[in-house]
């Protein structure tokens, strides 16, 4: 698309799906795709014996910071990924509830900013957002009707 637009060179960012789809972009043209930001590392799974045997001998050798890393992390996916089922199996059903409810909305987006910022299962507020950013937020989502 960007060839076709008429430009040589370009920068790519992307999160979620767009994380995964600028990665694929950026090793494909990397002659025109000269920087690449993503905010959702999705780690490649080794195909070859030698990678296997990497990943599962490094079990057995991680440190204690590494072990409590991925202890967080399969926390993560277990207690916090559930909007991703929702949104993948049932996103219009979610939609509509979301753009119908102004109080659902807020309800929604709070919950998400309370897991997703260092505020650990505290008050939103202590990672540095304010009400005012937060309601900012809700309300861009709100008046717009885009949260779908």
């Amino acid at each position: 698309l960007m060839l076709q637009l008429g430009y040589c060179q370009y920068v790519a960012q992307g999160g979620d799906w767009g994380s995964m789809i600028c990665s694929n972009v950026a090793a494909r043209y990397p002659q025109h795709c000269v920087a690449l930001h993503i905010n959702m590392c999705v780690p490649a799974i080794p195909r070859d014996w030698y990678g296997l045997l990497k990943l599962a001998t490094g079990m057995f050798c991680m440190s204690s910071g590494e072990r409590s890393g991925l202890a967080s992390t399969m926390y993560f996916l277990k207690f916090e990924t559930a909007y991703q089922q929702i949104q993948g199996t049932k996103p219009q059903s979610l939609a509509y509830g979301l753009n119908d409810s102004p109080v659902g909305l807020l309800a929604w987006i709070l919950e998400k900013f309370q897991s997703w910022s260092d505020c650990g299962q505290g008050d939103p507020l202590q990672s540095g957002l304010s009400k005012d950013d937060i309601l900012t937020d809700v309300m861009v989502y709100w008046v717009t009707q885009t949260i779908a």
